[in-house]
Protein backbone atom coordinates (compact mmCIF):
# COMPACT_ATOMS: atom_id res chain seq x y z
CA UNK A 1 0.00 0.00 0.00
CA UNK A 2 1.33 3.38 -0.72
CA UNK A 3 2.08 5.80 2.01
CA UNK A 4 -0.20 8.52 2.44
CA UNK A 5 1.38 12.18 1.22
CA UNK A 6 1.95 14.66 4.56
CA UNK A 7 1.05 18.17 4.16
CA UNK A 8 2.86 20.67 5.48
CA UNK A 9 1.67 24.55 5.92
CA UNK A 10 4.93 26.11 7.09
CA UNK A 11 4.97 29.88 7.55
CA UNK A 12 8.45 31.22 7.71
CA UNK A 13 8.52 34.62 9.99
CA UNK A 14 10.87 37.24 9.99
CA UNK A 15 9.65 39.30 13.42
CA UNK A 16 10.35 43.14 12.43
CA UNK A 17 13.06 43.42 15.23
CA UNK A 18 15.00 41.04 13.14
CA UNK A 19 15.23 43.40 10.24
CA UNK A 20 15.88 46.27 12.27
CA UNK A 21 18.78 44.61 13.75
CA UNK A 22 20.05 44.35 9.85
CA UNK A 23 19.85 47.59 9.14
CA UNK A 24 20.81 49.05 12.29
CA UNK A 25 24.20 46.61 11.19
CA UNK A 26 24.18 48.66 8.06
CA UNK A 27 23.91 52.01 9.51
CA UNK A 28 26.00 52.71 12.55
CA UNK A 29 24.72 55.25 15.62
CA UNK A 30 26.28 58.60 15.05
CA UNK A 31 27.51 57.81 11.52
CA UNK A 32 28.19 59.42 8.39
CA UNK A 33 25.66 58.26 6.17
CA UNK A 34 25.69 61.34 3.69
CA UNK A 35 28.10 64.00 3.05
CA UNK A 36 28.65 66.62 -0.08
CA UNK A 37 29.79 69.68 -0.61
CA UNK A 38 27.29 71.12 -3.28
CA UNK A 39 24.15 70.49 -1.05
CA UNK A 40 21.68 72.99 -2.58
CA UNK A 41 20.69 72.89 -6.30
CA UNK A 42 21.33 76.75 -5.95
CA UNK A 43 20.77 78.71 -9.47
CA UNK A 44 23.16 79.14 -11.92
CA UNK A 45 22.91 82.87 -12.18
CA UNK A 46 22.72 83.18 -8.30
CA UNK A 47 26.11 81.22 -7.80
CA UNK A 48 27.63 83.31 -10.24
CA UNK A 49 27.25 86.28 -8.47
CA UNK A 50 27.51 85.06 -4.94
CA UNK A 51 29.42 81.80 -5.09
CA UNK A 52 29.55 80.22 -1.72
CA UNK A 53 30.28 76.08 -0.27
CA UNK A 54 27.89 74.31 1.55
CA UNK A 55 28.85 71.37 2.85
CA UNK A 56 26.05 69.36 4.51
CA UNK A 57 26.78 66.21 6.49
CA UNK A 58 23.83 63.55 7.18
CA UNK A 59 24.03 60.92 10.61
CA UNK A 60 21.60 58.88 12.20
CA UNK A 61 20.30 60.49 15.03
CA UNK A 62 18.58 57.42 16.60
CA UNK A 63 16.91 53.98 16.17
CA UNK A 64 15.55 52.40 13.13
CA UNK A 65 12.13 51.85 13.52
CA UNK A 66 9.84 49.44 11.04
CA UNK A 67 6.36 49.47 11.05
CA UNK A 68 4.07 48.26 7.80
CA UNK A 69 0.95 49.91 5.94
CA UNK A 70 -0.52 48.50 3.36
CA UNK A 71 1.05 45.30 3.23
CA UNK A 72 4.33 47.53 2.80
CA UNK A 73 7.67 47.62 5.09
CA UNK A 74 8.04 51.24 6.31
CA UNK A 75 11.72 52.25 7.63
CA UNK A 76 11.59 55.19 9.75
CA UNK A 77 14.54 56.78 10.11
CA UNK A 78 15.82 59.39 12.36
CA UNK A 79 18.50 62.01 10.69
CA UNK A 80 20.68 64.65 11.72
CA UNK A 81 21.83 67.30 9.11
CA UNK A 82 24.79 70.09 9.56
CA UNK A 83 25.31 72.15 7.01
CA UNK A 84 27.70 75.16 6.78
CA UNK A 85 27.70 77.11 4.17
CA UNK A 86 31.00 79.55 3.51
CA UNK A 87 32.05 82.07 0.75
CA UNK A 88 34.49 81.18 -1.68
CA UNK A 89 35.79 84.88 -2.28
CA UNK A 90 36.62 86.28 1.08
CA UNK A 91 36.54 89.84 -0.51
CA UNK A 92 32.58 90.07 -0.18
CA UNK A 93 32.21 91.24 3.48
CA UNK A 94 28.59 90.61 3.58
CA UNK A 95 28.89 87.12 2.89
CA UNK A 96 29.94 85.21 6.44
CA UNK A 97 30.49 81.72 7.51
CA UNK A 98 27.24 79.87 8.18
CA UNK A 99 26.24 77.04 10.39
CA UNK A 100 22.68 74.51 10.87
CA UNK A 101 21.80 71.98 12.28
CA UNK A 102 18.15 70.06 11.84
CA UNK A 103 16.27 66.88 12.62
CA UNK A 104 14.03 64.88 10.82
CA UNK A 105 12.63 61.76 9.99
CA UNK A 106 12.95 59.74 7.06
CA UNK A 107 9.89 56.98 6.19
CA UNK A 108 10.97 54.54 3.37
CA UNK A 109 8.71 52.49 2.22
CA UNK A 110 9.50 49.26 0.13
CA UNK A 111 6.99 45.79 -1.07
CA UNK A 112 8.62 42.76 -0.24
CA UNK A 113 8.20 39.95 -2.45
CA UNK A 114 9.74 36.58 -3.06
CA UNK A 115 11.03 35.57 -7.03
CA UNK A 116 10.72 32.12 -8.35
CA UNK A 117 14.86 31.49 -7.78
CA UNK A 118 13.83 32.28 -3.57
CA UNK A 119 15.39 35.91 -3.47
CA UNK A 120 13.95 37.69 -1.14
CA UNK A 121 13.71 41.18 -3.25
CA UNK A 122 13.07 44.75 -1.94
CA UNK A 123 12.84 47.92 -3.87
CA UNK A 124 12.47 51.23 -1.25
CA UNK A 125 12.01 54.51 -2.16
CA UNK A 126 11.20 57.74 -0.19
CA UNK A 127 7.87 58.26 0.93
CA UNK A 128 7.95 61.03 3.38
CA UNK A 129 9.72 62.82 5.53
CA UNK A 130 9.29 64.89 8.98
CA UNK A 131 11.26 68.22 10.19
CA UNK A 132 11.88 67.59 14.12
CA UNK A 133 13.52 70.94 13.66
CA UNK A 134 13.10 72.84 10.37
CA UNK A 135 16.72 73.50 8.60
CA UNK A 136 17.41 77.39 7.96
CA UNK A 137 20.48 78.64 6.10
CA UNK A 138 21.68 81.98 5.47
CA UNK A 139 24.04 82.85 2.08
CA UNK A 140 24.94 86.71 1.56
CA UNK A 141 24.65 87.20 4.99
CA UNK A 142 20.89 87.45 4.79
CA UNK A 143 17.95 84.84 5.69
CA UNK A 144 16.12 84.06 2.52
CA UNK A 145 13.01 81.50 2.21
CA UNK A 146 14.94 78.46 0.48
CA UNK A 147 12.24 76.19 1.73
CA UNK A 148 11.74 74.57 -1.82
CA UNK A 149 15.63 74.12 -2.66
CA UNK A 150 15.52 72.32 0.84
CA UNK A 151 13.09 70.29 -0.18
CA UNK A 152 14.89 69.17 -3.20
CA UNK A 153 18.00 68.83 -1.75
CA UNK A 154 16.70 66.51 1.21
CA UNK A 155 15.03 64.46 -1.18
CA UNK A 156 17.93 63.75 -3.21
CA UNK A 157 19.75 63.27 -0.26
CA UNK A 158 17.42 60.82 0.92
CA UNK A 159 17.57 59.16 -2.66
CA UNK A 160 21.11 58.67 -2.21
CA UNK A 161 20.44 56.60 1.19
CA UNK A 162 18.31 54.06 -0.36
CA UNK A 163 20.64 50.84 -1.09
CA UNK A 164 21.24 51.15 2.36
CA UNK A 165 17.48 49.98 2.88
CA UNK A 166 18.01 47.01 0.50
CA UNK A 167 18.29 44.05 2.99
CA UNK A 168 17.72 41.42 0.71
CA UNK A 169 21.10 40.33 0.20
CA UNK A 170 21.77 40.49 4.18
CA UNK A 171 18.62 38.26 4.60
CA UNK A 172 19.05 35.72 2.28
CA UNK A 173 16.43 33.14 2.01
CA UNK A 174 17.40 31.01 -0.86
CA UNK A 175 20.54 29.91 0.87
CA UNK A 176 18.31 29.24 3.71
CA UNK A 177 15.52 27.55 2.37
CA UNK A 178 18.29 25.34 0.64
CA UNK A 179 19.79 24.28 3.89
CA UNK A 180 16.14 23.96 5.48
CA UNK A 181 15.34 21.40 2.44
CA UNK A 182 18.04 19.63 2.87
CA UNK A 183 17.95 19.46 7.14
CA UNK A 184 14.72 18.31 6.55
CA UNK A 185 15.72 15.21 4.47
CA UNK A 186 17.63 13.83 7.45
CA UNK A 187 16.53 11.37 9.86
CA UNK A 188 15.21 12.11 13.17
CA UNK A 189 14.79 10.55 16.52
CA UNK A 190 11.43 11.55 17.71
CA UNK A 191 11.17 8.71 20.64
CA UNK A 192 13.44 7.18 22.54
CA UNK A 193 11.46 4.17 24.10
CA UNK A 194 11.21 2.22 21.86
CA UNK A 195 13.85 4.54 19.31
CA UNK A 196 11.50 5.97 16.46
CA UNK A 197 13.01 7.82 14.12
CA UNK A 198 11.22 9.59 10.99
CA UNK A 199 12.74 11.05 7.92
CA UNK A 200 11.09 13.34 5.65
CA UNK A 201 11.44 13.12 1.48
CA UNK A 202 10.10 16.14 0.36
CA UNK A 203 8.48 16.25 -2.87
CA UNK A 204 7.68 20.05 -3.83
CA UNK A 205 7.25 23.14 -2.38
CA UNK A 206 4.71 26.38 -2.71
CA UNK A 207 4.45 29.76 -1.43
CA UNK A 208 0.55 30.13 -0.57
CA UNK A 209 0.54 33.80 1.05
CA UNK A 210 3.61 36.37 1.96
CA UNK A 211 2.63 39.80 3.99
CA UNK A 212 3.10 41.26 7.42
CA UNK A 213 1.05 40.16 10.28
CA UNK A 214 1.18 41.99 13.46
CA UNK A 215 4.56 42.14 14.15
CA UNK A 216 6.47 40.04 11.85
CA UNK A 217 6.56 38.87 8.23
CA UNK A 218 6.13 35.74 7.09
CA UNK A 219 6.14 33.40 4.00
CA UNK A 220 3.90 30.68 4.18
CA UNK A 221 5.11 27.18 2.28
CA UNK A 222 2.98 24.36 1.59
CA UNK A 223 5.17 21.68 1.48
CA UNK A 224 4.32 17.76 0.01
CA UNK A 225 6.45 15.19 1.66
CA UNK A 226 6.29 11.12 2.19
CA UNK A 227 7.49 10.65 4.99
CA UNK A 228 9.01 7.14 6.40
CA UNK A 229 8.91 6.41 9.97
CA UNK A 230 11.30 3.59 11.42
CA UNK A 231 11.00 1.69 15.16
CA UNK A 232 14.58 0.65 16.36
CA UNK A 233 18.03 1.92 13.62
CA UNK A 234 17.60 4.89 12.01
CA UNK A 235 16.07 5.08 8.28
CA UNK A 236 19.40 5.73 5.94
CA UNK A 237 20.15 9.15 4.58
CA UNK A 238 18.95 9.74 1.47
CA UNK A 239 21.94 9.50 -1.81
CA UNK A 240 20.69 11.84 -3.88
CA UNK A 241 18.31 14.89 -2.29
CA UNK A 242 15.49 15.76 -4.89
CA UNK A 243 16.47 19.38 -6.38
CA UNK A 244 14.82 22.36 -4.23
CA UNK A 245 11.71 23.47 -7.09
CA UNK A 246 11.61 26.81 -7.91
CA UNK A 247 9.24 28.88 -5.68
CA UNK A 248 5.62 29.44 -7.10
CA UNK A 249 2.21 30.13 -5.68
CA UNK A 250 -0.40 28.04 -4.90
CA UNK A 251 -3.98 28.92 -3.03
CA UNK A 252 -4.83 26.20 0.06
CA UNK A 253 -7.67 26.89 2.66
CA UNK A 254 -5.89 24.62 5.38
CA UNK A 255 -4.99 26.31 8.81
CA UNK A 256 -3.00 23.59 10.24
CA UNK A 257 -0.38 21.00 8.78
CA UNK A 258 -1.19 17.26 8.54
CA UNK A 259 1.55 14.56 8.55
CA UNK A 260 1.66 10.83 8.09
CA UNK A 261 3.93 8.59 9.95
CA UNK A 262 3.91 4.95 8.60
CA UNK A 263 5.31 3.66 10.96
CA UNK A 264 7.04 0.02 9.84
CA UNK A 265 7.38 -3.19 12.39
CA UNK A 266 9.17 -5.80 10.96
CA UNK A 267 7.49 -9.59 11.39
CA UNK A 268 10.49 -10.18 13.64
CA UNK A 269 9.72 -7.13 15.92
CA UNK A 270 6.19 -7.98 16.17
CA UNK A 271 7.26 -12.16 16.93
CA UNK A 272 9.58 -10.64 19.77
CA UNK A 273 6.84 -8.66 21.14
CA UNK A 274 4.17 -11.52 21.24
CA UNK A 275 6.88 -13.96 22.51
CA UNK A 276 6.94 -11.36 25.49
CA UNK A 277 3.40 -11.36 26.28
CA UNK A 278 3.09 -15.25 25.80
CA UNK A 279 5.89 -17.67 25.79
CA UNK A 280 6.05 -19.64 29.34
CA UNK A 281 2.24 -18.61 30.04
CA UNK A 282 0.59 -21.40 31.56
CA UNK A 283 -3.48 -21.64 30.60
CA UNK A 284 -6.45 -23.75 31.76
CA UNK A 285 -8.32 -25.28 29.30
CA UNK A 286 -10.65 -27.22 31.39
CA UNK A 287 -12.27 -27.70 34.65
CA UNK A 288 -9.35 -30.01 36.28
CA UNK A 289 -6.14 -28.81 37.49
CA UNK A 290 -4.33 -31.10 34.75
CA UNK A 291 -5.92 -30.04 32.14
CA UNK A 292 -3.20 -26.75 31.15
CA UNK A 293 -0.93 -25.37 28.22
CA UNK A 294 2.21 -24.14 28.81
CA UNK A 295 3.28 -21.73 25.48
CA UNK A 296 6.52 -23.18 24.50
CA UNK A 297 7.26 -21.19 20.69
CA UNK A 298 5.94 -18.52 19.06
CA UNK A 299 5.68 -17.57 15.60
CA UNK A 300 4.81 -14.91 13.55
CA UNK A 301 4.11 -13.83 9.49
CA UNK A 302 1.91 -13.14 6.95
CA UNK A 303 -0.41 -15.50 5.00
CA UNK A 304 -2.72 -13.87 2.46
CA UNK A 305 -4.24 -10.88 4.60
CA UNK A 306 -3.85 -12.24 7.30
CA UNK A 307 -1.89 -11.87 10.50
CA UNK A 308 -1.03 -15.32 11.48
CA UNK A 309 0.00 -16.08 14.86
CA UNK A 310 1.38 -19.76 15.36
CA UNK A 311 1.46 -21.08 19.20
CA UNK A 312 2.91 -23.94 20.20
CA UNK A 313 1.62 -25.18 22.99
CA UNK A 314 2.79 -28.55 25.70
CA UNK A 315 1.15 -29.77 29.20
CA UNK A 316 -2.12 -31.33 28.69
CA UNK A 317 -1.70 -31.71 24.90
CA UNK A 318 0.93 -30.80 22.36
CA UNK A 319 -0.13 -28.69 19.68
CA UNK A 320 -0.06 -26.15 17.50
CA UNK A 321 -2.55 -23.22 17.73
CA UNK A 322 -3.26 -20.53 14.45
CA UNK A 323 -4.70 -17.64 14.81
CA UNK A 324 -5.27 -16.07 11.80
CA UNK A 325 -6.78 -12.16 12.11
CA UNK A 326 -6.46 -8.89 10.59
CA UNK A 327 -4.66 -6.19 12.62
CA UNK A 328 -7.10 -3.33 13.91
CA UNK A 329 -6.93 -0.14 15.83
CA UNK A 330 -9.53 1.01 18.29
CA UNK A 331 -8.83 5.13 18.43
CA UNK A 332 -10.91 5.25 21.53
CA UNK A 333 -9.14 2.62 23.60
CA UNK A 334 -5.66 3.29 21.72
CA UNK A 335 -5.77 -0.41 21.20
CA UNK A 336 -3.97 -2.68 18.63
CA UNK A 337 -5.97 -6.18 17.95
CA UNK A 338 -6.85 -8.57 15.92
CA UNK A 339 -10.28 -8.48 14.37
CA UNK A 340 -12.29 -11.15 12.29
CA UNK A 341 -9.96 -14.12 13.60
CA UNK A 342 -10.20 -17.68 12.42
CA UNK A 343 -8.33 -20.66 14.63
CA UNK A 344 -7.24 -23.16 14.01
CA UNK A 345 -5.58 -26.25 15.55
CA UNK A 346 -2.61 -29.26 14.56
CA UNK A 347 -2.51 -32.17 17.62
CA UNK A 348 -2.12 -35.97 17.32
CA UNK A 349 -3.82 -35.86 20.84
CA UNK A 350 -7.56 -37.58 19.76
CA UNK A 351 -8.78 -36.01 23.11
CA UNK A 352 -8.01 -32.36 22.06
CA UNK A 353 -8.96 -33.07 18.37
CA UNK A 354 -12.78 -34.22 19.87
CA UNK A 355 -12.82 -31.29 22.21
CA UNK A 356 -11.44 -29.10 19.06
CA UNK A 357 -14.36 -27.00 19.50
CA UNK A 358 -14.06 -25.80 23.07
CA UNK A 359 -11.26 -23.69 21.92
CA UNK A 360 -13.21 -20.63 20.67
CA UNK A 361 -14.33 -20.14 24.56
CA UNK A 362 -11.08 -21.16 26.38
CA UNK A 363 -7.77 -21.33 24.97
CA UNK A 364 -8.29 -19.09 21.95
CA UNK A 365 -10.21 -16.36 23.62
CA UNK A 366 -7.52 -16.26 26.59
CA UNK A 367 -4.64 -16.04 23.69
CA UNK A 368 -6.62 -13.08 21.89
CA UNK A 369 -6.83 -11.54 25.19
CA UNK A 370 -3.12 -11.30 25.34
CA UNK A 371 -2.56 -10.05 21.68
CA UNK A 372 -4.17 -6.89 22.86
CA UNK A 373 -1.97 -3.82 23.00
CA UNK A 374 -2.68 -0.41 24.51
CA UNK A 375 -0.24 2.19 22.97
CA UNK A 376 -2.04 5.44 24.98
CA UNK A 377 1.08 5.54 27.32
CA UNK A 378 3.17 5.55 23.77
CA UNK A 379 0.99 7.85 22.39
CA UNK A 380 1.03 10.16 25.46
CA UNK A 381 4.55 9.93 25.56
CA UNK A 382 5.67 10.13 21.95
CA UNK A 383 2.78 13.46 21.78
CA UNK A 384 5.45 14.98 24.53
CA UNK A 385 8.59 14.53 22.76
CA UNK A 386 7.22 15.53 19.83
CA UNK A 387 5.84 18.83 21.90
CA UNK A 388 9.11 19.49 23.22
CA UNK A 389 10.70 19.73 19.99
CA UNK A 390 8.25 22.07 18.57
CA UNK A 391 9.39 24.28 21.16
CA UNK A 392 12.33 25.38 19.73
CA UNK A 393 13.92 22.87 17.18
CA UNK A 394 16.83 24.44 15.36
CA UNK A 395 17.02 23.09 11.82
CA UNK A 396 19.81 25.21 10.47
CA UNK A 397 21.23 28.39 11.28
CA UNK A 398 19.23 31.65 12.65
CA UNK A 399 16.16 29.23 11.83
CA UNK A 400 14.26 27.35 14.15
CA UNK A 401 11.48 25.27 14.14
CA UNK A 402 8.35 25.97 16.46
CA UNK A 403 4.67 24.36 16.49
CA UNK A 404 1.88 22.91 18.61
CA UNK A 405 0.92 19.70 18.07
CA UNK A 406 -3.23 19.50 18.25
CA UNK A 407 -3.80 16.10 17.45
CA UNK A 408 -1.89 12.94 17.52
CA UNK A 409 -3.26 9.20 16.91
CA UNK A 410 -3.21 5.98 14.61
CA UNK A 411 -5.75 6.65 11.49
CA UNK A 412 -4.79 3.07 9.71
CA UNK A 413 -3.20 -0.32 10.09
CA UNK A 414 -2.09 -2.91 7.67
CA UNK A 415 0.02 -5.59 6.20
CA UNK A 416 3.06 -5.24 4.23
CA UNK A 417 5.80 -8.19 3.01
CA UNK A 418 7.75 -6.92 5.54
CA UNK A 419 5.76 -6.74 8.66
CA UNK A 420 3.10 -4.23 10.40
CA UNK A 421 2.66 -0.93 9.47
CA UNK A 422 0.49 1.63 11.16
CA UNK A 423 -0.23 5.38 9.76
CA UNK A 424 0.04 7.52 12.65
CA UNK A 425 -1.14 11.18 12.30
CA UNK A 426 -0.49 14.47 13.77
CA UNK A 427 -2.21 17.72 13.37
CA UNK A 428 -0.97 20.79 14.14
CA UNK A 429 0.62 24.40 13.83
CA UNK A 430 4.34 24.49 12.74
CA UNK A 431 6.36 27.57 12.00
CA UNK A 432 10.15 28.55 11.27
CA UNK A 433 11.04 31.42 13.05
CA UNK A 434 14.20 33.37 11.73
CA UNK A 435 17.24 35.23 13.88
CA UNK A 436 15.72 33.12 17.13
CA UNK A 437 17.89 30.42 17.19
CA UNK A 438 20.06 31.17 20.39
CA UNK A 439 17.64 28.75 22.72
CA UNK A 440 16.83 25.78 20.20
CA UNK A 441 17.66 22.09 20.74
CA UNK A 442 18.56 19.32 18.30
CA UNK A 443 18.74 15.89 17.95
CA UNK A 444 19.52 14.66 14.49
CA UNK A 445 21.32 11.54 13.42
Amino acid sequence: MDSTPSVILLPIKVPLLTLEKIIERELKEGGVLYESDDFLPIPKEVSLLFPVDQHIVVRKSGKVRLAHENDKLEIHLPLSLRVKTVPRNALMPKMQTFESEAELVAVFETPVELTKDWVLQTSPKVKRYEWKEQLKIQLMGLKMDLGQLINTAVADLLTELIPKFDFSSELDIKSEVKEVWKQLHSPWQVYDSPDLWVRPSLEDAKWVSMGFVEDRYELVFLLHAYVQARVGEPPAKPQKIKKLPPARSRLTDRTLSEVHLPVAISYDKAKSVAEKRLLNERYNIGGSELAYVTVQEVDLYKEDKRLVVAIDVTGFAKATIYLKGIPAYKNDQQLFYMEDVEFDVKTNNRLLQFTNWLLPYTLTKMLRQRLRFKINDKLAGLREVISEHLSALSIADDFSLHGELTDLGVTEVYLTDNGVEAIITAKGDISVLFGDASSSKSKSA
